[in-house]
């Protein structure tokens, strides 16, 4: 199965009701997250991956994350946790962008 087959097929699900759950979205802790709602019971399915990634991002606005840069040869580097590695998934990409002389824009990209 290919990447726009998987996609079409994500869009609508067979509820266990026997009605149709199509793709939308709803807000979980203030973050937009992919769910499906059947047209017929009204259930809503949200996405678990996002709706745990949506945690992850609530707990760290109550409680910011505080990293240790270390050195690696004539590197810096900054380790995040395991718990928090969904939010900086292996391979993308991190731009950082200055903000002032001791706070960064870290921007992650998929």
């Amino acid at each position: 199965m290919n990447e726009k087959e998987l996609e079409r097929d994500l869009k609508v699900l067979k509820c266990p009701c026997g009605g149709l759950m199509k793709q939308t979205k709803v807000k979980l802790y203030g973050f937009q997250v992919r769910a499906w709602k059947c047209d017929k019971c009204k259930e809503i399915t949200v996405d678990t991956i996002e709706s745990d990634r949506a945690r992850v991002l609530n707990k760290l606005r109550e409680k910011p994350l505080v990293l240790k840069a270390g050195e690696m040869t004539d590197s810096t580097y900054i380790r995040f946790p395991k718990e928090y590695s969904m939010l900086v998934p292996l391979g993308s990409k991190v731009e950082i962008t200055p903000k002032g002389e001791k706070e960064f824009i870290l921007k992650i990209k998929s």
